[in-house]
């Protein structure tokens, strides 16, 4: 899988420290680091992005780590926010002083695309309407139909890019490619986090179609045993996984398409490796099944040939 040089990751990790310290009084809070939260094999498209469509188009090296650096501030400021809507924060921050960090943080990531877009510029129509795609994709937990948005903001620094290099021709297809992209990332976080999502009341797409088929129509709470039923029991797992894999697939023939070979390398890699972890974790569920058959009604598989 792709990445960034590492002599790139410490520059523009120096650089986004020396802004949030700047912007705090000298301060870095710990959710704000760049480790974990925002640790770049995590946020590969927000660490890469740029510097990929960047290298692909000819835009200036200084302006590429400008916009990598604006959108660290902008993932640390909407990583606040969606601490605040899920009640996550650590017990030393409160939730107004994560609010003013977040816009801080949101105002200071505007910085660039201030220098270099007038006001007139297309590129401010298109940010507020993403940040209104984001903010409808998560506020009360979002829905199934607003995946994508939950990573709207992302592409504001593609079209900055595109807008910059006078590829604005390009960013359909570059448009595209993330709106599959974010979806099937966003699906899989989903995936991870579902356990966590049920107990705090919060939609899930991995919970919803786990059970789709499953459980019956009544209105009763969906619970842990509801969903783990179905991974011993369906083709959720493998369902969903298909899923995922077919979204980064196509995202990544729209980035071909694009001319942007390296974010495309990247969104195969990373569908071939989820693909990987689905039939892995498909074998799982479907050993313990077969094991707990075996031990309830006595089956024993039958002898080889």
């Amino acid at each position: 899988m792709n990445h960034i040089p590492e002599m790139d990751i410490e520059r523009i990790s120096t650089a986004y420290e020396i802004r949030v310290r700047a912007l705090l009084g000298g301060d870095l809070p710990d959710e704000l680091t760049l480790r974990d939260r925002l640790d770049p094999q995590r946020w590969m498209l927000e660490w890469n992005l740029a510097a990929w469509l960047g290298q692909a188009y000819g835009l200036d090296a200084r302006l590429t780590d400008e916009i990598s650096v604006s959108n660290l501030l902008g993932l640390a400021s909407i990583r606040l926010r969606d601490d605040v809507e899920d009640d996550e924060l650590p017990a030393s921050t409160g939730s107004a002083a994560a609010l003013d960090m977040s816009d801080l943080l949101y105002e200071d990531a505007l910085a660039i695309y201030r220098r270099s877009f007038d006001p007139a510029s297309a590129l401010w129509t298109f940010l507020s309407e993403q940040m209104s795609v984001w903010r409808a994709a998560t506020v009360g937990g979002g829905s199934r139909n607003r995946l994508a948005g939950r990573g709207a903001p992302l592409k504001i620094s593609a079209f900055g890019v595109c807008l910059l290099t006078d590829r604005a021709g390009q960013f359909p297809l570059i448009e595209r490619s993330l709106d599959r992209a974010l979806t099937a990332m966003v699906r899989y976080d989903h995936l991870v986090d579902w356990r966590d999502d049920l107990a705090a009341g919060r939609w899930n797409a991995f919970v919803e179609a786990a059970v789709r088929t499953a459980k019956s129509a009544r209105a009763t709470r969906i619970n842990d045993a509801d969903v783990l039923l179905a991974m011993l029991t369906t083709d959720a797992i493998e369902a969903y996984f298909d899923a995922i894999v077919g979204d980064l697939e196509r995202a990544a023939s729209f980035a071909r398409d694009a001319g942007v070979p390296l974010l495309a390398t990247h969104l195969a890699g990373t569908a071939a490796d989820l693909g990987d972890q689905g039939v892995a974790l498909a074998d799982r569920y479907r050993a313990i099944s077969e094991r707990a058959r075996q031990l309830l009604f006595g089956i024993r598989p039958p002898l080889a040939a």
